[in-house]
């Protein structure tokens, strides 16, 4: 199947939450805050193509994005490496327009063990002592946030001046902000 398409035909059912609080949600990828409901339906697909959604569990993002797209896909593992190299690393991939995901192994702060979350982007703000802060952009698939940990959305450590220069807003819609540290 390398470099052909390989065409996926879907109906428009969806898997749902049967729990009496979460019932009648999508049970894993969520539609957008703004209604959009291309990543349900693309997870959907690829859980076809992959037989079902059960063969999805455990898998690497880089072999998805490589089997969605046909585009070369790597990993690059950040055990060990500093937050400068990291950082190094994230700033030229943003500027480079890749498509970065990220995980983590260990549930902390929030952040859901073994779950993937896609880097929107990065930006350093400068406080009104003038520290420099390195921030990642990330967002939750499932449209939440969870990550509670420095410069989330409830952080103590935003400032107006400091959520403007980056855009940031206060919302459940799974965009948060987190130190590259």
């Amino acid at each position: 199947m390398m470099g052909n398409q390989y065409p996926v035909t879907i109906d428009d059912r969806l898997p749902m939450n049967r729990e009496p609080k979460k019932n009648g949600r999508v049970l894993l990828s969520r539609p957008s805050p703004a209604g959009a409901w291309w990543l349900p339906i693309l997870e959907k697909a690829y859980a076809k193509w992959n037989v079902n959604y059960a063969n999805l569990s455990g898998g690497w993002m880089s072999e998805a994005l490589h089997n969605l797209t046909n585009m070369p896909a790597g990993q690059v593992r950040t055990a060990g490496m500093s937050a400068d190299a990291i950082w190094a690393f994230l700033s030229h991939a943003d500027k480079e327009k890749w498509v970065i995901t990220t995980a983590c192994f260990k549930k902390r702060n929030g952040l859901v063990a073994g779950h993937a979350y896609t880097v929107i982007g990065v930006a350093t703000v400068e406080d009104a002592n003038g520290k420099k802060h390195r921030l990642v952009k990330a967002r939750n698939p499932w449209g939440a946030e969870g990550y509670n940990g420095d410069w989330s959305d409830k952080s103590k450590l935003w400032t107006p001046a400091l959520r403007e220069q980056v855009g940031s807003k206060v919302a459940n819609d799974g965009v948060f902000w987190l130190p590259v540290e």
